[in-house]
């Protein structure tokens, strides 16, 4: 056949530039009806000719050569049956291992980007001649895409055939969206999308996605930690294809949600009726139920059932999941999200639109820049938040969401300068904006959930902590200082009980805190976690290292912690604040709860500090220092004790100061003082309000 079809070739082109040859036998042919290919011109001819001669090649073992004739064929004439040969000779030439050093001048997948030239190409003509009809180029390119996907399955090669699945779903949701676009015809979309159908280019969309979340958990998720054959799929066939894929369905199924349904719940051209608040309801329809939209005729041909969508969100869902597992924490953020949203759509009503306003990315009334107190709201004003569609499964969905893109955002920011090396689990996220109100429609979904089943609102008392830590952790890796210091210390004293993972949840959350930068939430966090300890009889707190193995830990002692709060202290309010909380636990247990070196610490710092206070003129705050230094004196070493002399006498020279000043400072409050003595503040506004010289 091969060689039939070259000689045909050679023939053509010998008549090529002959004005009646190949007339004169194209009548013959027609008169005999011997062969249509005379019917074409010299060049169209002898590219069919060609590619017969690619495809034979081809069959026959000859891949390189078939590969080579079907790209000619194609540079000669563009058409559908030379684009379905071209894919067809890539294909198997893309799955020929024999030939190694092709393989290395090849892209490893030829085959793909063979056909993404070629659908361009046909595009940019706009239509085709398919036997004596011209077709839109698309229409015609859907026709053969079955045929594509049994050549991808013949070549043995999953990776293509999971490329022709998603060019293959992407085209059909496109091909549906330009068929709801309202072009200013009445007829155009409505009268369009209900009738019958009985073209080979549509298909149930569905469907095809069903197949092509299958053959992606297959290939991808179950072979990405391999280093065989489809080690390099996630390369090839990325995450951000998924999301995209997702992304451009649920935009066909929110324009469907949005468009007008009549009593009938068909799509209806009444573009007046379009639009408007997110819970406007149809009386009509209110009246009848409101069935689902994916009862319909119309969109269980074109799209899809009820089931379809359920079963899209689980299968997202799993996929998510094991995303998460293998270490890409920020594409199984995103696809939890869609999860969440193929969940809600599933229960969208003909012309309710219960899902608008409550799918990611939807623009949302409430304010995200909340502080954080005001993440525990009353339960009532809380549901506000949620779609009446919510469910557990949807309200999981936004959860592990919010985790998976913390988790990414922690990773973007500790990895190091190397990390572009290869490692196919390094990953840079970007801090995402909408994590905050993310976490607020969480909430607000579980309590939704929960109504007045007590024991569900039982068990969303343990979820609130979870979520309390969640958006805890999300506003310290976003870097909201403002936010989280606002209603911080009333929210934690909800959420930190002695659970054993408590005080390591503080330290690692101020620590992320001072790494950020955040100073007032560092503070806030570090004395919350003393304050735990302290009423716990704590001395120690074991922190995980965050290491592969689960028990690798290290220790912060309660002492640590109190140095730290005294080294961030901004003002000598803060640092006397410090030292009085130290001064006070210590005195109230019978054991010390510090170490030596802590408590020689905290008595040398607090003594030398107040000196620097009373030569500073703030003579009640340097008191204080002293007197707690003395305090704590009993405890300390030796060679701290040693001192203990000079340390009593710096006190009863500040007391004695202190003393003086209440009689010469007769008039203070009226200079914002007090008969005790000015603090540091206070000095500064004495000589702030003094006439100039």
């Amino acid at each position: 056949t091969a060689q039939y079809a070259g000689m045909l070739v050679n023939i053509l082109d010998m008549h090529k530039n002959s004005s009646n040859g190949l007339a004169a036998t194209s009548d013959v042919a027609n008169h005999n009806g011997i062969s249509s290919i005379y019917n074409m011109d010299t060049e169209e001819a002898a590219a069919e000719a060609m590619a017969i001669r690619a495809y034979a090649l081809t069959q026959s073992g000859s891949l390189v050569g078939g590969l080579s004739a079907a790209r000619a064929a194609w540079k000669r004439h563009i058409s559908i049956h030379n684009f379905v040969v071209l894919f067809h000779c890539a294909v198997l030439s893309d799955s020929d291992t024999s030939n190694h050093h092709q393989k290395r001048m090849m892209s490893s997948n030829s085959a793909l980007v063979e056909l993404d030239e070629a659908v361009r190409q046909l595009q940019a003509q706009g239509s085709v001649t398919t036997g004596n009809f011209k077709t839109e180029a698309n229409d015609a390119i859907l026709r053969v895409y079955p045929t594509l996907a049994q050549s991808a399955v013949g070549g043995g090669n999953k990776i293509v055939l999971l490329g022709v699945q998603q060019r293959w779903v992407s085209l059909v949701v496109d091909r549906l969206i330009v068929m709801l676009k309202d072009d200013g015809n009445d007829r155009s979309a409505a009268a369009i999308w209900n009738q019958d159908f009985e073209d080979a280019e549509d298909v149930c969309l569905f469907s095809l996605l069903r197949a092509y979340l299958v053959q992606y958990e297959e290939v991808i998720l179950a072979n990405s930690g391999n280093n065989g054959k489809y080690a390099h799929a996630s390369r090839v066939h990325s995450s951000q294809v998924l999301d995209r894929t997702l992304a451009s369905v649920q935009t066909l199924m929110k324009r469907l949600r949005d468009f007008r349904w009549d009593n009938d719940c068909n799509l209806t051209a009444n573009k007046e009726a379009r639009g408007g608040d997110a819970n406007m309801r149809n009386s009509d329809n209110e009246s009848k139920g409101a069935p689902l939209i994916w009862e319909q005729n119309s969109v269980q041909r074109r799209v899809g059932t009820h089931a379809d969508c359920v079963w899209l969100a689980e299968q997202t869902w799993n996929v998510a999941v094991q995303m998460s597992n293998s270490g890409h924490k920020s594409a199984a953020s995103s696809l939890f999200c869609k999860a969440h949203d193929f969940a809600l759509l599933s229960e969208e009503e003909c012309g309710q639109r219960l899902t608008r306003g409550y799918l990611d990315g939807d623009e949302s009334e409430y304010n995200t820049d909340e502080d954080f107190g005001t993440l525990f709201t009353s339960d009532e004003s809380a549901t506000a938040r949620a779609s009446e569609l919510s469910s557990e499964f949807s309200a999981h969905c936004l959860l592990l969401s919010v985790a998976n893109a913390v988790d990414a955002i922690y990773s973007s920011k500790t990895v190091s300068a190397n990390s572009d090396c290869g490692d196919p689990n390094t990953e840079k996220a970007c801090a995402d904006e909408s994590l905050p109100a993310r976490i607020y429609q969480c909430r607000s979904e579980f309590v939704a959930t929960a109504g007045k089943d007590e024991q569900k609102r039982e068990a969303n008392k343990k979820m609130d902590r979870v979520i309390a830590w969640l958006a805890l952790r999300t506003m310290v890796e976003l870097g909201k200082d403002a936010l989280i210091s606002a209603g911080l210390e009333s929210t934690l004293s909800k959420i930190v009980v002695a659970e054993p993972n408590d005080a390591s949840h503080l330290y690692l959350c101020a620590k992320r805190a001072q790494v950020n930068k955040m100073w007032d939430s560092c503070k806030i966090l570090l004395r919350a976690l003393s304050n735990h300890l302290v009423k716990n009889s704590m001395s120690t707190v074991n922190v995980s290292t965050g290491g592969k193995d689960k028990g690798d830990t290290y220790t912060i002692t309660l002492g640590d912690i109190q140095k730290k709060l005294v080294q961030l202290a901004s003002s000598v309010k803060e640092t006397v604040q410090a030292f009085e909380d130290i001064a006070v636990s210590e005195e109230k247990k019978s054991i010390s709860i510090y170490n030596q070196d802590s408590i020689n610490w905290f008595t040398i710092e607090a003594y030398n500090r107040g000196i620097n206070l009373m030569f500073m003129g703030d003579i009640l705050n340097a008191e204080r220092l002293l007197a707690i230094a003395l305090n704590l004196l009993p405890s300390c070493g030796k060679e701290v004790e040693c001192h203990a002399g000079e340390m009593r006498l710096a006190y009863h020279r500040a007391v004695e100061k202190k003393n003086a000043l209440r009689g010469f400072v007769t008039n203070a409050a009226a200079f914002g003082g007090d008969a005790q003595g000015f603090a540091s503040d206070d000095v500064i506004s004495l000589f702030h309000f003094m006439p100039s010289a």
